[in-house]
C-alpha cells in the first residue's frame, strides 16, 4: 500500500469536509458545557434549591390531604417530575447550547448531512472491534482514565479544606445545608472544570494533528488530483514541482 506522504490539497480537504470529516474535539465541547453548567448552578443554584424545596413541600402537603391510591401517587409523581424538569430546563438548555456553539465553532459552521445517512459500518461488530483495539481506541481509554484521575485528585486535595463545611451542612436545615454544601461543591467543580479545559485543549490539538495526518494523500492520488485541476495556477505550480 502506497504511503500517504503528501499534504492534502484544498480540493481534497473540501471533499473531506463535505463528508463531515473535520478536526473536532468532543472533550472540548464537553468541558465548555461543564463550565457553563457549573456557572449556571452557581448563579441560580440557591433559587433552584428553594423552588425545588417548595415543590416537594407542596407535593407532600397535597398527598397528606388525599387518599393515597395508586392513581393519586402516579399522578402526583408525574406532576412532580414534570415540574422538576421545567425548573432544570434553563440549566440543561444552557449546557446543550454551549455544546452546539462549541461544535459549530470548531467545525466553522459545518452541518454535514452526509453523516445522517445510514451506514452498516456503524453497527458492524468487526469494524467497531477494530476501532476499539486501535491506537485511537487506546487513546480514548486513556482519556477516560485521565478524567477519572483528575476528578479523584481534585476531590482528594480539596476535601481537607471543606470537610468542616460539609460536616456542618449535615446539621442544618435542608435549604441552608444545601447552600452551604453547594459552595464547597462549586469550588471543587471549578477546579475540576479548569483541569478538564486544559486537557480538552490538548485533545483538540491531538485531534487536529490526527486529522491532518489521516487526510494526507499518496503521490498517485496527488497527481490525479492535480491533473483534474490543471486549470488552477496553484495546481500547475505544484504539479511541476513533483
Amino acid at each position: 500500500m502506497a504511503e500517504r506522504t503528501e499534504a492534502p490539497t484544498p480540493r481534497h480537504l473540501a471533499r473531506l469536509r463535505r463528508r463531515g470529516q473535520v478536526a473536532i474535539s468532543a472533550e472540548l465541547s464537553g468541558a465548555l458545557g461543564l463550565l457553563v453548567g457549573v456557572y449556571l448552578l452557581r448563579a441560580w443554584g440557591s433559587d433552584l434549591v428553594g423552588k425545588l424545596e417548595r415543590l416537594m413541600r407542596d407535593t407532600f402537603n397535597a398527598l397528606a390531604r388525599q387518599e393515597l391510591t395508586p392513581a393519586v401517587l402516579q399522578a402526583r409523581g408525574i406532576e412532580l417530575a414534570l415540574w422538576s424538569m421545567a425548573l432544570m430546563a434553563p440549566l440543561l438548555l444552557g449546557v446543550m447550547a454551549m455544546g452546539v456553539v462549541s461544535t459549530l465553532v470548531q467545525t466553522k459552521g459545518l452541518v454535514a448531512l452526509a453523516l445522517l445517512k445510514p451506514s452498516l459500518n456503524r453497527i458492524s461488530p468487526a469494524v467497531n472491534a477494530r476501532r476499539l483495539f486501535s491506537w485511537r481506541g487506546l487513546v480514548e481509554v486513556l482519556k477516560g482514565i485521565g478524567k477519572i484521575a483528575v476528578v479523584g485528585f481534585v476531590v482528594f486535595q480539596s476535601m481537607p479544606d471543606h470537610i468542616t463545611r460539609i460536616t456542618v451542612a449535615s446539621t442544618l436545615g435542608v435549604t441552608e445545608g444545601v447552600r452551604s454544601l453547594g459552595s464547597a461543591v462549586y469550588q471543587i467543580a471549578m477546579r475540576v472544570t479548569v483541569l478538564f479545559l486544559a486537557l480538552a485543549v490538548l485533545d483538540y490539538a491531538y485531534q487536529w494533528y490526527q486529522f491532518r495526518q489521516s487526510s494526507r494523500m499518496t503521490r498517485e492520488e496527488l497527481r490525479e488530483e492535480l491533473k483534474s485541476a490543471e486549470g488552477s495556477p496553484l495546481m500547475k505550480s505544484r504539479l511541476r514541482q513533483m
